[in-house]
């Protein structure tokens, strides 16, 4: 029953950065038990059956109340170093999220069943990159499916794609070294002919990327959950399926 070994327990399973601030609104025994299983996401979702896998990032901080994410995190380095967040040119590729709620956020790849059709037999994937903050899963309007995902933008890209990667930044510290030390890719994506996900957190990102064969492409959706109709994003999600 003892609170503070519950909260450096969660410290330390999330691995977030020594001496980071953070508070919690419900007990931390519970907040461990809730931030610690990533299928949770899906254990409360309507599409459950469609999970397939899913692999524990890391945690972040966003504490800026605004987040980019992108499907292209080769291209979001060459924008990082000469766009500027927001602008016209990067709509595209990249979403801006406004009005996101401050805080530490969970970061979780999943492998999820094609939501294109409905058949029992179908061998379509999709990735998925979700984070979300960190006491999510123990809100009540969540745990009653209130709170849902919504679309926010998607594209396509019409060319051959060599991997499927996804990010979510801290606008406040976009250009900051964390966030340059994530962008570095050779530091952390598989190399070619390996197969397996990849994952990365650093103080204010998370990133994720899987090599691919070859193929016609990625359809990127760009999904947001708000704590209720004018509340803040607790939930981001970059989800990638082959064209």
């Amino acid at each position: 029953m003892e609170e503070r070994l519950w909260k450096a327990l969660c410290v330390r399973e999330l691995g977030l950065p020594l001496g980071v601030k953070c508070q919690s609104e419900f007990s931390w025994q519970n907040l461990y038990g809730a931030a610690t299983d990533g299928s949770h996401s899906f254990t409360n979702s309507h599409q459950r059956e469609k999970h397939i896998d899913w692999m524990r990032i890391g945690a972040f901080c966003l504490d800026s109340g605004e987040a980019v994410a992108s499907a292209q995190l080769s291209e979001l380095k060459s924008f990082c170093e000469d766009g500027e967040v927001g602008s016209s040119s990067s709509m595209a590729k990249f979403h801006v999220v406004h009005n996101v709620k401050k805080g530490i956020w969970i970061a979780d790849l999943h492998l999820v069943r094609c939501p294109v059709c409905n058949l029992a037999t179908c061998e379509g994937t999709m990735q998925m990159l979700e984070v979300r903050h960190w006491q999510l899963f123990l809100h009540k309007e969540y745990t009653a499916q209130e709170w849902q995902f919504e679309p926010a933008c998607s594209h396509s890209i019409s060319h051959h794609c060599s991997e499927a990667g996804a990010g979510v930044f801290d606008v406040g510290h976009f250009r900051s070294k964390e966030t340059q030390d994530i962008l570095d890719l050779k530091t952390w994506v598989a190399p070619v002919g390996n197969w397996q996900p990849m994952g990365t957190a650093s103080h204010y990102a998370a990133a994720a990327s899987t090599n691919l064969l070859q193929n016609d492409g990625l359809y990127v959706k760009f999904q947001v959950m708000r704590a209720g109709h004018e509340g803040p994003v607790v939930g981001i999600q970059v989800s990638q399926q082959l064209i």
